[in-house]
Order: C-alpha cells, then structure tokens, then sequence
C-alpha cells in the first residue's frame, strides 16, 4: 500500500515553518519604518529570533525528508505539474535557508550580533561594515519578495488541487498531529593602557590615531558605539604623577552608532539633550601608581550637567615612539538621567554602559 501523507513530524515541522513565516515576513515589512523607540528594538530581536527559528527547523525539516519516504503526486497529475510542483517546493527549501543567513550576515555586518532567544549568543558571521550591511540588506530584501512570491504560488496550487481537481495533494499535509517534544519549540518561539617600562612625558594625544567608544546592550546584545570627535588636554609625567592630569571632551553630537535614526533619538531630550548639554567630560583631580604599568585615574565625569566621580583605570604601551594610553570602565546611563521616558525599560537598552578608550599621546 502506497504512502498517503507525510510523516507527522514532517506535517508539524512544514506548518511550524509556514507558521513563523507568515508572521514574520509582515513583521520585517514594516519594522524598518517604525519610529527608534524600545518597540523597534524588541520588534528587530524578535524578527530575528524567528529567521534563526526558521533556519533551524528547516536544517530538521530536510534531515527529516533525507532519512524517510514521502508520499506519491496522484497518478493523474500532468508530469509538468510535478516537474513544476518539485521545482517550487526545492526552491522554496533554498529560500528557507538563504533569507535567515542572509538576515544573519546582515545583522553582524551593520554591528548588531544576534542574542536569540536571550539565551544563546549566536557568532557574528563576519566583521562591521556598512558598505558590506547596505549589500546584505538589499539582498535579504530582494530573496524576502521572491520567498513571498512562491510561497503565494505554493499555497494557491495546494488550493487548486483540493478544490479544483479535487486530488489528495493538499491532504497529504493536513492530517492531524499527536503531541510531539516540537511543539515545544512553538512555545519557546512566542515567549530578544599599560604605561610600558619606562614611558617616555607625554603632552596631548593624537586624535586621528585614538579612540573613544563604547558598547550597550540592547535585548541581550552587546552593540558597540562610538564618537568621531573628542578633544582634550593631556599632561603624563611617569616620573612625576603629581604633575600629570588630562581633561577630555567629546562631542556628544559626533556619536557614531551606524543607523541614522538611532543617532537623531539619542541627541534628543530622553538621551543626551546635546542642543543644552553637547559636550560629555573627564576631569582628573589625580593619576596613581597601582602596579608597573597599571594606573588610576581619579576625577570628575560630567554628562548632562550631572557630575558623578570617577576612577579610571588606565595601562599604557610604546608603539611607534607613541605612548598608547588605553582602558575602560562602566557607568550606568540612569545615574545621568540618559535614557528617559520609554527608554527606561532596562530590557530594550540595558542600564550599564562600557565606556572603552584608546590615546595615543604625544
């Protein structure tokens, strides 16, 4: 006796899949035009939980068809309908993996690692980059409308079958399913400057050889920021600390975080406020020995009018003749009030911020 469905399993895992896609193909449709707001940010984790979702059933769904039978097309389907039928459903499973990798590529190439499900911390596949970000996303944009298109064929055919022909193609898929250990993953997709030996005084740093960035975290992801412009004073006399000191500004308008919309929010009054407050500061009150190499810097940080102290530690290099101050440390975004108003959810943007610095001074 010939076989009449598809497995259970196969049934399971092809309407978990068509499930996820038909909630999130809409979802990235409109997500790219919402407002920057904690929303957004939930709405991009989600979107890609549910490609990594997709990417994943379907690496189950085709080791699953590999290893068992499926069943026959009715004998009085025209052979072109199954060269058709087997052509779409082929390229439909191509689609399955190409879209979320292409999401993945994208996300990593614009600086946005994947944190899924806020449990696994998935490898960015290669290094930031916006030309490379702009490529991607217009690629995962273009295989997005091509798997819309046969999908829509897809399911228009399934329909002409059952209610047209009146064969058994549309039922070889919808037979009932007993309970599974899979529908599990149904419930977990609906719950996102070592100062070397000897250092050479130093007066100044170098602004096109330093650094100043910094990483948050948004739903469970570590996104790296940083500023283009940043000046300051610096004075290092290793052999006399008492006479050393450094001054710091950045220009909080110079704020790099590679998404335009992202960078007009945080200048505006939850965030920064840099049209009455444009300047962030570090003001030594004195730079101490801790270890050979190893030193604290102990001042003043001043954002948004609000001064907090501070202690900084610092290590420090000689690369090139230059003396390579660098370090970092962690503040928290709601001790000087950035971040108000909806962006007071610790979930979407996480509270604790890592401020990472590199001088290369004079």
């Amino acid at each position: 006796m010939s076989q009449v469905h598809y497995t259970r399993t196969a049934i399971l895992l092809h309407w978990l899949i068509a499930l996820i896609i038909f909630v999130a193909w809409p979802v990235g449709l409109i997500m790219g035009d919402m407002e920057i707001s904690p929303l957004k940010i939930k709405v991009f984790a989600w979107h890609k939980w549910a490609g990594i979702t997709v990417l994943w059933l379907s690496v189950v769904r085709l080791s699953w068809r590999a290893t068992h039978s499926t069943p026959a097309y009715p004998q009085a389907m025209p052979r072109w309908q199954v060269r058709v039928s087997k052509a779409v459903q082929w390229s439909l499973y191509a689609l399955l993996f190409a879209v979320p990798m292409t999401g993945w590529l994208f996300s990593s190439a614009a600086g946005y690692s994947v944190f899924y499900l806020n449990l696994i911390h998935l490898p960015d596949l290669v290094e930031k980059n916006k030309a490379l970000a702009d490529q991607l996303h217009e690629i995962h944009e273009t295989l997005n409308w091509a798997l819309l298109a046969l999908f829509v064929v897809h399911c228009a055919a399934a329909l002409k079958h059952h209610f047209i022909d009146k064969d058994a193609v549309l039922m070889r898929m919808l037979r009932s399913t007993p309970k599974t250990p899979l529908l599990g993953l149904i419930v977990g997709f609906s719950v996102f400057t070592a100062f070397q030996a000897d250092p050479a005084d130093a007066a100044g740093f170098i602004p096109e050889k330093s650094e100043i960035k910094f990483i948050s975290r948004q739903m469970g992801v570590d996104v790296e920021g940083r500023f283009r412009k940043f000046e300051g004073d610096v004075v290092f006399k290793p052999a006399d600390l008492a006479k050393s000191s450094a001054r710091i500004e950045v220009d909080l308008a110079s704020i790099d975080l590679g998404s335009t919309d992202s960078e007009q929010e945080v200048k505006g009054k939850d965030w920064f406020l840099v049209s009455s407050f444009p300047k962030g500061t570090f003001q030594t009150t004195s730079i101490k020995l801790k270890s050979p190499d190893h030193y604290e810097a102990i001042g003043k940080f001043t954002l948004k009018g609000i001064s907090k102290d501070m202690v900084v530690p610092i290590t420090t290099k000689q690369i090139n003749g230059h003396t390579i101050a660098e370090g970092q440390f962690n503040l928290k975004r709601t001790d000087f009030k950035i971040g108000q108003g909806v962006w007071a959810d610790p979930e979407a943007v996480g509270i604790e911020i890592t401020v990472i610095f590199r001088l290369a001074l004079n």
